[in-house]
């Protein structure tokens, strides 16, 4: 049975008091046991502000692992709920039915791609005003030339290079296929670096 279960049963039996929080009491409830400095008070009938003055008196350090996690706990909760604000006041703004959010989990940083104008986002000056965000578009070409005998013939019948520029200009699409796809996007956070690349857009 562990100490706060036994002091726990002394409590019950009414023989438990304050004077019985001794400084090796408290190091096993506080840091073996990791109850928070309330859990503590609660025990002995003291405020926890109490139990936190004892601790200082002891020199022990203030925060055990458990009291650590909850207050990291409490810190995500209250970012993720700031988010959450930020988003719902700034889509209340938006007349457009389709927003994309873009937001870091780690950074707490968000921005809304909303329509500007004609069902249209411009994505590149929303994210240089936000500052947070940093986009990087990568395509991938091909071209599959399929020369003919007289774009040959044309080229090489051509009496100087404006002659020549004239035809490759009209000739050229008819003759040489070019083909340039979207292969990825990259969104970068500028504040931790993260990033998330979009593909497959034609899977």
């Amino acid at each position: 049975m562990s100490l706060h279960e036994q002091l726990k049963e002394k409590k019950k039996r009414g023989e438990l008091s304050a004077a019985d929080l001794t400084e090796e009491v408290l190091k096993t409830l506080f840091w073996d046991e990791e109850l928070i400095t309330k859990q503590i008070g609660d025990l002995f009938d003291l405020k926890h502000t109490q139990v936190r003055s004892l601790i200082a008196k002891y020199d022990l350090q203030l925060y055990n692992k458990r009291s650590l996690d909850l207050a990291s706990m409490f810190s995500k909760v209250a970012a993720a709920s700031e988010l959450k604000g930020r988003m719902e006041s700034r889509l209340e703004q938006n007349v457009s039915m389709v927003n994309v959010i873009i937001s870091c989990a780690r950074c707490g940083h968000a921005v809304v791609l909303n329509e500007d104008e004609g069902k249209k986002s411009f994505v590149g000056s929303k994210l240089n005003d936000d500052g947070n965000f940093s986009l990087f578009i990568a395509t991938e070409e091909s071209i599959d030339p399929e020369v003919t005998e007289e774009f040959v013939e044309s080229l090489s019948s051509a009496k100087d290079t404006n002659e020549l520029k004239e035809i490759l200009e009209k000739d050229i699409p008819d003759n040489v296929d070019f083909d340039s796809r979207l292969d990825q996007i990259m969104i970068k956070c500028t504040g931790c670096g993260d990033y998330l690349d979009l593909v497959g857009f034609y899977e």
